[in-house]
């Protein structure tokens, strides 16, 4: 068993309201986890693939189809979303072999910006 800090308690709020400041098994903290991650997947599932956020940022995200996919691998329902974005941002390719950062879910415009804000 592990003690919960009290800023878990917004985390996982279902399982730490029930023990206010005791202890939670940690197989119970990674069911809840596994939970949210496939009810995430689920939600931000597109016809183009994953996005960031439906409501903030509908684009399919490189970076974050790549982080998401290892985890992903172990729920089989969402592999053809996964298959998707890499698709997708595969399919956006520059010429000369840069791929896109992010993909609009709505409009299918591709952003190669950097981080520094240079193209």
């Amino acid at each position: 068993m592990i003690h919960v800090p009290v800023f878990i308690s917004d985390i996982f709020h279902d399982k730490a309201k029930t023990c206010e400041y005791g202890a939670i098994h940690t197989t119970e903290i990674i069911e809840t986890a596994f939970e949210k991650a496939r009810e995430i997947l689920t939600s931000e599932s597109s016809p183009i693939g994953l996005m960031a956020s439906p409501e903030g940022y509908p684009h399919v995200w490189a970076r974050d189809s790549v982080i998401t996919s290892p985890g992903a691998a172990f729920l089989p329902e969402h592999s053809n979303c996964l298959r998707l974005s890499l698709e997708t941002l595969g399919g956006q390719q520059s010429e000369l072999g840069a791929i896109p950062n992010n993909v609009s879910v709505a409009t299918g415009r591709l952003d190669h910006t950097n981080v520094d804000g240079l193209r």
